[in-house]
């Protein structure tokens, strides 16, 4: 049966963000905002996902979204997206 808990789709990516397992953290983000598509905290995590399987362009999409949510999205984190996308 699936899981239909947003809070544990965030938790396991955190693990699996955690262990660099970005593809398996990237399934559970999506599966997140496809119950609940509006979560801020999913956007912002996901976009540290996009970060490091270097996708950037979608890194920093989901960074504007998570601001949009009203998400405030690390100053160090910013700058290290900044510095690898070259923007």
């Amino acid at each position: 049966m699936p899981l239909k808990n947003v809070d544990a789709y965030i938790n396991l990516s955190a693990i699996y963000t955690q262990q660099s397992n970005y593809l398996e953290a990237l399934f559970d983000l999506n599966k997140a905002i496809a119950i609940k598509p509006n979560f801020g905290p999913a956007f912002r995590d996901r976009s540290a996902v996009y970060f490091g399987l270097q996708e950037y362009d979608k890194a920093w999409a989901d960074v504007q979204k998570a601001k949009e949510l009203g998400q405030t999205v690390n100053s160090d984190f910013l700058q290290a997206l900044k510095k690898a996308s070259g923007k």
